[in-house]
């Protein structure tokens, strides 16, 4: 018999966040919530940023309008600093609804890499 598979809704814009904060705060990054980043024609605010380490997460969602604030201009520059390793920030796209698991999967890929990748930096 095969594995029942339902289907999601996705997770609400807190709950989403929730699950990004715990992850980005087990690795060991200070958490700032509603973080405003405005550099070199980028003002988005951030659901969570760490200042100091450049690190964040921002979790789409039709719910906080965030499509609004992050304009394909601006997620364009975002993805080159991220390219450049100026910046790192985990942008998921609410629209494809993901569940809590898939959250923390995506979470965990994302700081695996940028941990590894500034290991191979030292």
């Amino acid at each position: 018999m095969g594995r029942l598979v339902r289907p999601t809704d996705g997770v609400s814009e807190a709950e989403g966040r929730r699950v990004l904060k715990a992850a980005f705060a087990a690795a060991g990054f200070n958490i700032v919530e509603d973080y405003h980043f405005c550099e070199d024609g980028v003002e988005v605010t951030f659901d969570g940023f760490d200042p100091e380490r450049r690190v964040g997460y921002e979790y789409m969602t039709r719910e906080m309008h965030d499509k609004e604030d992050f304009t394909d201009r601006e997620i364009g520059k975002l993805l080159t600093r991220n390219e450049r390793g100026s910046v790192h920030v985990l942008l998921i796209d609410g629209d494809g609804k993901p569940d809590r698991d898939m959250l923390e999967y995506l979470a965990k890929k994302f700081l695996k890499a940028l941990i590894e990748n500034d290991r191979t930096r030292s």
